[in-house]
């Protein structure tokens, strides 16, 4: 799916100095949050990345991120329903914070308009594959 490298520069790219909250307020760097991803969507939606996510809180610190997952890739979700939680140091979260947000979302969109393509059609005979139409450095997520 993605790689560690993937991931290593998607953060580069995001916050080649880290996280500007952090840089501010430096004693807040090793203090613990816990934190929860929900649903703020009006309509409901086909989840997708939440494994991406994952993987995303775990480059940056392996070890530091504890994560439990209520929803899993593929599962509808509606406003308020709770998709992950967490405890980790408020710097390793504030950085992948902002990356896993935009992952998720984007991926979830593709998710959801594919499921009301197929919906539209339903026809077991059609099968919609993938399109060239996808974003470097996100291909393999994408698709």
């Amino acid at each position: 799916m993605i790689t560690k490298t993937d991931i290593k520069r998607f953060l580069k790219e995001d916050a080649p100095k880290g996280d500007a909250t952090c840089r501010a307020f430096p004693a807040l760097q090793s203090d613990l949050c816990e934190f929860e991803f929900i649903s703020k969507s009006a309509y409901p939606f086909i989840l997708c990345g939440a494994k991406v996510v994952e993987d995303i809180l775990n480059v940056i610190n392996a070890g530091s991120f504890h994560i439990t997952r209520f929803k899993e890739d593929g599962e509808k979700i509606k406003m308020g329903e709770k998709i992950l939680k967490g405890k980790a140091k408020i710097s390793d979260f504030l950085l992948a914070e902002r990356l896993s947000l935009n992952i998720i979302q984007h991926l979830s969109g593709i998710a959801t308009n594919t499921s009301a393509f197929v919906a539209t059609l339903n026809d077991p005979k059609i099968k919609i594959l993938d399109t060239r139409k996808t974003l470097p450095g996100l291909r393999k997520i994408q698709k």
